[in-house]
């Protein structure tokens, strides 16, 4: 019976130990890669990133996603890079986009802010 109640008692100091840990640690990024294949080989890669930041006291979300694709386009070498990043709030509302296409020794970069 003494085990019984001084397990119960600990119970809840152990359950506020771990909700207080919860709650001040903070949100690691998350990432993901992925590789792309054509017609069974490889050419390229996904790098996938998100991260919790936190700017004028606002909590915000930055995306990042970039593409690698290289492969072989008739005798020539093709490499195509593609970088496309965001700033969120954390129920996905977008603030701001950036996105950059390389290909060859051309960019095209598409960006903007959203307005209130």
């Amino acid at each position: 019976m003494g085990r019984t109640q001084r397990g119960v008692g600990l119970g809840p100091l152990v359950l506020g130990i771990v909700l207080l840990l919860g709650v001040v640690a903070p949100i690691p990024a998350q990432e993901s890669w992925d590789a792309v294949y054509m017609a069974g080989a490889k050419v390229g890669h996904i790098h996938t990133f998100v991260q919790p930041v936190t700017d004028r006291g606002r909590d915000l979300v930055r995306v990042r996603v970039d593409m690698v694709l290289s492969f072989k386009r008739l005798n020539d070498r093709v490499r195509i890079e593609m970088r496309y990043g965001t700033i969120e709030t954390p129920d996905g509302s977008v603030l701001r986009l950036d996105t950059r296409t390389l290909a060859s020794d051309q960019e095209l970069r598409t960006f903007g802010d959203v307005i209130n």
